[in-house]
């Protein structure tokens, strides 16, 4: 019941994609995060809050609490209730204190005129359209990386189709044109297959690992082309989207191998992981708040997306005055990053706050219990 209260209040982020697949949160990470951490409000928590156009649940969040992937603990709403409201603009929130003496958030119903404010004791149905509920972090800024963005591992470079000729030779190629492609497997006409193209390989961490080792590549989605015939492992295929001009050796695959759901619910992982950022995307060094990272953790460390990660920076090392030895000073804590779209060995995450500048190299770790 816990995870479907949770599952109804954060499900306002919603992606563009149709095409992705909803894949269920794993039940452990919500419960164990609320018995690892302790809830802790901030000093400056107003006692009400009214929600504004452009705001998220992480940024509601923040105002009332300093780790704010804890904000289901703080969420007040009936346990018989299993479709409980979304957050809307214009929504009035207030801190109350529960029968157990727990802080909690509540929505404030809106009187009548001439009657006293009440406090709804769980929030009520509400008829509205779905997307204009508050999302829980700014999908503006990944929404680049939700739609088909995806990493190849090495072998996945050499088991997918790839363009091998364009129709009369063409040099460049655009919507309604058809190419050939060879290994794409078989399937049945009119299926539709996404076009990528290769860019940078991300390397493990050469501070924690002397040999770097490939993770996997970046593909970056050119297109979309759709199986017109197919005579052994050659294919005809009439593109039917493109954002860019497809070329010779282009990858062409049936599937999304990432990994990304149809709503986030930010949350602390459920074991304690390390690992670096290996990547800040957008061809930059250095990334702040709402820069998008690659990171050397993925699915088989059991990371999911949503899960909260802390970020830190080694300072530079000291020489001792005395003995002469160069020593490793402690690290910098500098901010925190929220996991979206999770690949076997690497993910992307979304830089929710920052102190300082982020770069390849800093580190990673699961929040801390309290």
């Amino acid at each position: 019941m816990f995870l479907r209260q949770i599952q109804g209040l954060m499900s306002g982020l919603l992606l563009l994609g149709s095409s992705l697949t909803v894949q269920p949160l794993m039940a452990d990470t919500l419960e164990n995060q609320g018995q690892a951490e302790k809830l802790e409000l901030r000093e400056t928590a107003p006692n009400h809050y009214t929600v504004q156009p452009g705001d998220t649940l992480w940024g509601i969040a923040q105002t009332f609490l300093h780790n704010p992937w804890m904000w289901p603990q703080l969420w007040h709403e009936n346990p018989a209730i299993s479709n409980p409201d979304l957050i809307y603009p214009g929504d009035q929130l207030v801190l109350i204190y529960d029968e157990q003496g727990q802080v909690r958030l509540q929505l404030q119903e809106q009187p009548l005129q001439g009657q006293s404010p009440v406090i709804k004791l769980s929030p009520g149905v509400r008829i509205a359209n779905y997307h204009q509920a508050i999302p829980a972090i700014p999908l503006q800024k990944i929404a680049p990386f939700i739609e088909r963005h995806q990493v190849f591992s090495p072998e996945q470079l050499d088991n997918n189709g790839y363009v091998l000729g364009t129709e009369d030779d063409r040099i460049a190629t655009g919507l309604g044109d058809r190419v050939y492609v060879r290994g794409a497997g078989y399937s049945t006409p009119g299926s539709r297959y996404l076009v990528y193209r290769q860019q940078q390989a991300y390397l493990s961490n050469t501070q924690i690992k002397k040999e770097p080792e490939v993770l996997g590549y970046e593909m970056k989605y050119i297109g979309t082309v759709e199986l017109e015939e197919q005579q052994a492992d050659i294919a005809v295929m009439r593109i039917v989207q493109s954002k860019e001009e497809i070329r010779l050796n282009d990858l062409v695959t049936l599937l999304d191998r990432g990994n990304t759901p149809a709503a986030f619910y930010p949350n602390a992982p459920t074991r304690q992981l390390e690992g670096s950022i290996i990547s800040i995307l957008g061809g930059v060094r250095y990334g702040g708040q709402y820069a998008v990272v690659a990171i050397d953790l993925g699915s088989i460390h059991r990371l999911v997306p949503g899960n909260i990660l802390n970020i830190s920076t080694a300072r530079e090392k000291a020489r001792d005055s005395r003995t002469g030895e160069e020593v490793s000073l402690p690290t910098e804590a500098t901010g925190n990053l929220m996991v979206f779209r999770t690949f076997k060995r690497v993910s992307y995450g979304l830089v929710m706050k920052a102190n300082k500048p982020v770069k390849v190299g800093d580190l990673l770790s699961s929040p801390e219990s309290e």
